[in-house]
C-alpha cells in the first residue's frame, strides 16, 4: 500500500480541527478504527483498500503534524518523550492487530469459496424440486403425464434426495460459512429449518411426504458423496443415474427412502394432494428467494410463484401473525405474572377479559406501540401492535419475527426491548435481541 504525495487534509479525513487536543484525536481515531474494521468486510475491495488507507494515512498524519514520529502508516509510531502512547496506537502496534486483520480477510475469502461452491447447487437443488412439486399439485404431473412411470417415481425420489444431500453437506460446512454477517447465516439456518420443520411435522393433517428429521439427515447422507479433481476433494450429492442403481439394487437405499417411495406410489395411483406438499413448495420458494433475491439465477417470475394455500387452511406454528413476538404454552394464570412486570416497569395495563394490552413507555409521546397479550389457554400470544389496535390476524407463511421486522413503524428503544425482555424472562422465553433486523419479506 502507498499513500500519495497529493495534499490531504488529513485532520477533515478524522473529522477533527486542527487545534484538536489528543484526546480528541484519540476519540476521531478510535472512530476511524471502527468503520474501517466494518469496512475490512465490505464486499467491494476498491471500497476496502479506500477506507484502509484513508485510516491509516489520515491518523498518521496528525500524529506527525503534532509533533510526533510516524512513516505514513500507523505502525509503527515511536513513543514520543513528552507523552504516552494514545490507547488506539497500542493497538495498532501490536502484531496481533494484523493477525486478526487478516484472518478476517482469510475467513472472508473461504467463506466466499464455499458460497460459490454450494449455495448455486443447493438453490438448483431447491428450484428443481419445488418445479417438481408444483407440478404434481398443480398439472397432474403423476397422473397426467406422458412420461413413463418408472422416470416420475424415480426422479421424483432423486429430488427429494438431492436436496436432502445438498442439506447435509451445507450443514456439516456452515460453521465455516460466513454470509457477510452472522444474521445472513442465521436467515440461511432458519430458511433451511423451515423446510425440515414441514417434512417431519406431525401437526400437518396429511402424511404424505412426512420425513422425521432423523431420515431426512439418514437420506442425506447417503446422497453425498466424496469426489477428488486432483489435490482437491469436494463434497457432491449422486446423479440421477447412480440413483437408480443404488435404488434397484442396494437394500440400504430402499430402507430410508421406503416412506417417500410408497408416497410417490400412491400419488401416481391417483392419490390425493396434501397440504404438506404446499407447504414445502412455499418454503422452498423462500428458500430461492433467499439465494437469488435478484432473480438473476431464476428470472422467470413464472417459475417462481408459491401454489394457494387450501381454503380455510390454518396452522399457527406456520401461519404467524406479522405482530407476534412469542408463542408459548404456559400452565396457569399468565397475567399473574404481567401485573407485578407493568407494576416493576411502571407501565399502565388494562385488562380484558382473556387480554391484557400495555402501554409500551412511560411516557406517552415515546412509543406509538401497545403490548398485547392473549390468552387462547393453554397457548400464551405476545404481540406488539400500534396504539389502540388489534394483533394482526393474517398470516404470513414461515414468518419469523424479531421485534421491528414485520412492523417497520415500530422503532422500539433500549428501554423497551427492556422491557419487553423482563416479561419474556419472567416466562424463560427466548430474549430479543437489541439490534434491529431487517425485514425477511
Amino acid at each position: 500500500m502507498t499513500v500519495t504525495d497529493t495534499f490531504v487534509d488529513y485532520y477533515k479525513v478524522l473529522g477533527v480541527p486542527n487545534t484538536a487536543t489528543t484526546e480528541q484525536i484519540d476519540d476521531a481515531a478510535k472512530r476511524e478504527l471502527q468503520r474501517w474494521i466494518k469496512a475490512t468486510t465490505h464486499p467491494n475491495l476498491a471500497k476496502r483498500q479506500e477506507a484502509e488507507q484513508q485510516v491509516l494515512a489520515a491518523a498518521g498524519s496528525v500524529i506527525a503534524d503534532k509533533g510526533f514520529q510516524g512513516s505514513g502508516y500507523i505502525t509503527p509510531i515511536k513513543k514520543p518523550q513528552n507523552r504516552k502512547l494514545l490507547s488506539w496506537e497500542h493497538d495498532y502496534n501490536r502484531p496481533v492487530w494484523k493477525d486478526r486483520v487478516d484472518a478476517r480477510r482469510s475467513s472472508q475469502q473461504r467463506s466466499n469459496e464455499l458460497l460459490m461452491r454450494y449455495s448455486e447447487p443447493l438453490a438448483r437443488a431447491a428450484f428443481d424440486l419445488q418445479s417438481r412439486l408444483y407440478n404434481i399439485c398443480r398439472k397432474w404431473f403423476m397422473t397426467g403425464s406422458g412420461t413413463p412411470e418408472e422416470y416420475r417415481r424415480f426422479s421424483t425420489l432423486w429430488l427429494f434426495g438431492q436436496f436432502l444431500g445438498w442439506v447435509e453437506i451445507v450443514r456439516r460446512e456452515v460453521q465455516v460459512i460466513n454470509y457477510g454477517d452472522i444474521r445472513r447465516t442465521a436467515e440461511l439456518q432458519m430458511q433451511l429449518f423451515d423446510v425440515a420443520d414441514i417434512l417431519s411435522s406431525d401437526t400437518i393433517s396429511d402424511h404424505t411426504f412426512r420425513l422425521f428429521r432423523a431420515e431426512q439427515r439418514a437420506v442425506g447422507e447417503l446422497m453425498v458423496v466424496e469426489r477428488s479433481s486432483g489435490d482437491l476433494i469436494r463434497s457432491d450429492v449422486l446423479g440421477y443415474a447412480q440413483f437408480t442403481q443404488h435404488m434397484e439394487a442396494g437394500p440400504t437405499f430402499a430402507r430410508w427412502s421406503q416412506q417417500l417411495d410408497t408416497d410417490v406410489k400412491a400419488l401416481l395411483c391417483g392419490g390425493h394432494v396434501g397440504v404438506r406438499m404446499i407447504l414445502t413448495q412455499r418454503a422452498l420458494i423462500a428458500l430461492i428467494d433467499f439465494f437469488d433475491p435478484e432473480r438473476i439465477r431464476f428470472p422467470d417470475l413464472n417459475e417462481r410463484g408459491r401454489i394457494p394455500l387450501p381454503p380455510g387452511y390454518e396452522d399457527r406454528k406456520r401461519l404467524r401473525p406479522p405482530s407476534e413476538i412469542a408463542r408459548f404454552r404456559f400452565e396457569g394464570d399468565p397475567f399473574a405474572q404481567i401485573e407485578p412486570w407493568a407494576r416493576e416497569h411502571d407501565l399502565t395495563a388494562t385488562w380484558e377479559d382473556a387480554s391484557a394490552r400495555v402501554r409500551l413507555s412511560k411516557r406517552r409521546l415515546h412509543s406509538d406501540h401497545d403490548l398485547v397479550i392473549l390468552h387462547p389457554a393453554p397457548w400464551v400470544e405476545v404481540h406488539v401492535v400500534p396504539r389502540g389496535q388489534h394483533p394482526n390476524r393474517s398470516p404470513d407463511i414461515g414468518g419469523r419475527l424479531h421485534v421491528g421486522d414485520q412492523d417497520r413503524s415500530f422503532q422500539p428503544r433500549r428501554s423497551e426491548i427492556d422491557s419487553l425482555n423482563a416479561l419474556l424472562q419472567r416466562f424463560d422465553r427466548p430474549l430479543l435481541q437489541r439490534k434491529q433486523h431487517r425485514s425477511r419479506h
